[in-house]
C-alpha cells in the first residue's frame, strides 16, 4: 500500500497550528487529514486541514495563534515596562512574577501597566486576558536573556577569600555542565556552607552601627495605617461633605489642571449619568498624605469621590498601606471592589492609573455604573 499521503506530515502539523485551539487539537487535526488521506481524499495539505478543522467540535475558545500573539506581545513589552520600572522595585517585582516573594501590590501594579500598554497599542481587536503567569513567563524569559552568570573565576575568588578555612572546597565536585535555567541561575550557591562568615560579618556591622549612634525607631508593616480606612473615616466623620472646596466649578478641565497644580498627578474626570461636577476639594487624611475629593450634585444627593493614583499609592507605602485585594478587584477590565462601612457601601474602581473611591447608601453596582470616562 502506497504511503504518499505521509510524506507532508510537518506541513500538515504547521498549517494545524495556525487554525487549532491548542496543540493538541492541532496533532488531532493532522491524524484526521491523514484518515481522509488514506481514505482517498486528494486535497492538499491547505484544503484538507481546513476540511477536518470545520468538523472539529472543540469546546476552546480563542485559538492557537492568537494565544502566541499575545506572549509574543508580553515578550516585547515586558523589556520596556521593567527597564522603565524605577531601580529600587525592580527587584520586588522580579521577585513577586517569580515566586521568590508574595507581593500582590507590584503584581496588581505592573498588571495594570501591562493591560493599558496592551489596550494603548491596538493590536487587539479584543483586550486578551492576560494571566499573571504569562506575564511571570516574560519576565523570566526577559531576566534570562539580559542576565549573566556568574564568572567562574570570581567566584572561585569569592570562595577563597570569604570561606571558614574548615569548609570543603565549594567548587569541588561541582558539575562542569553549565545550567542556564532561570531557577538555576538565581538559586543559592553558597548559603549553607558560608553561613558562618557572613553572620559574623553582620553581626560584627551591626553591633558597629548601634554603638555608633541611637537605632530610630522601627517602622512596622502592620502597624501603617490603611488609606481606605483613613477615607472610610472622613466620610463617616462627614469631612468630606464639610470640605471648602478650592475650586468651584463644573469645567472638567479646570478640575483636572487644579489636581496637577496641587498633587502632581493627572487624572482623567469622571461624569455622573444625571449628576453635575460642581468642584474639588483637598482632604488632609493624614501627615503627608493629601487627596483630592471631587464633588458633585445627584438630584438632591452630594457625591464625594476620593481621588489617587498608583504612583500615590507606591510613594506613600512606607507609611501607609492600600488593601491588596482591592487593588486586585479593581485591576480587572471594569473592576469594582465594594466594602462595607457601617450603613454604607464603599466603592473603589479605576480608570487607566486613575483610582476612585466613593460611598453609597443604595446599590453599589448601580451607582458605579453612573461614572463614564471619555475615550
Amino acid at each position: 500500500m502506497s504511503t504518499d499521503f505521509l510524506t507532508d506530515l510537518d506541513d500538515l502539523f504547521v498549517l494545524a497550528q495556525l487554525v487549532a485551539n491548542n496543540r493538541s487539537e492541532a496533532m488531532e487535526l493532522v491524524d484526521r487529514a491523514v484518515q481522509a488521506r488514506k481514505n482517498g481524499s486528494t486535497l492538499d495539505a491547505g484544503e484538507i486541514i481546513l476540511a477536518v478543522s470545520a468538523l472539529s467540535d472543540s469546546p476552546v475558545p480563542g485559538d492557537l495563534l492568537s494565544k502566541k500573539s499575545v506572549q509574543s506581545s508580553l515578550n516585547a513589552l515586558v523589556p520596556r515596562l521593567l527597564a522603565s520600572t524605577p531601580i529600587e522595585r525592580r527587584i520586588a517585582v522580579f521577585h513577586a512574577f517569580t515566586g521568590t516573594k508574595t507581593n500582590a501590590l507590584e503584581v496588581s501594579s505592573f498588571m495594570h501597566r501591562v493591560r493599558r500598554s496592551l489596550d494603548l497599542s491596538g493590536h487587539f481587536r479584543i483586550q486578551p486576558d492576560i494571566t499573571e503567569a504569562e506575564v511571570a513567563e516574560a519576565v523570566k524569559t526577559y531576566v534570562a536573556s539580559v542576565t549573566e552568570t556568574l564568572p567562574p573565576s570570581f567566584r572561585g575568588n569569592l570562595e577563597t577569600r570569604y570561606a571558614t578555612p574548615t569548609a570543603e572546597p565549594l567548587s569541588q565536585g561541582r558539575s562542569s555542565v553549565k545550567d542556564d535555567s532561570l531557577n538555576s541561575r538565581f538559586k543559592p550557591k553558597l548559603a549553607v556552607r558560608i553561613a558562618s562568615a557572613v553572620l559574623l560579618i553582620l553581626i560584627a556591622s551591626a553591633i558597629g552601627t548601634w554603638i555608633a549612634k541611637p537605632s530610630p525607631p522601627p517602622m512596622q508593616e502592620e502597624g501603617r495605617q490603611d488609606i481606605l480606612s483613613l477615607m472610610d473615616g472622613a466620610t463617616m466623620d462627614g469631612a468630606t461633605m464639610d470640605a471648602d472646596l478650592a475650586f468651584r466649578g463644573s469645567d472638567a478641565a479646570q478640575v483636572e489642571s487644579s489636581i496637577k497644580d496641587r498633587t502632581g498627578i493627572s487624572v482623567r474626570i469622571p461624569a455622573v449619568a444625571g449628576g453635575s461636577l460642581m468642584g474639588v476639594s483637598f482632604q488632609e487624611l493624614a501627615p503627608s498624605l493629601v487627596l483630592p475629593i471631587l464633588h458633585y450634585k445627584l438630584e438632591s444627593n452630594d457625591i464625594a469621590v476620593f481621588v489617587l493614583d498608583y504612583s500615590i499609592i507606591q510613594l506613600a507605602e512606607t507609611q501607609y498601606s492600600f488593601d491588596r485585594q482591592v487593588l486586585n478587584e479593581i485591576a480587572q477590565p471594569r473592576g469594582l471592589a465594594i466594602g462595607d462601612v457601617g450603613e454604607l457601601s464603599r466603592l473603589t474602581f479605576r480608570n487607566r492609573d486613575d483610582v476612585f473611591v466613593t460611598y453609597s447608601d443604595g446599590n453599589p453596582q448601580s451607582m458605579r455604573n453612573l461614572f463614564s470616562f471619555d475615550s
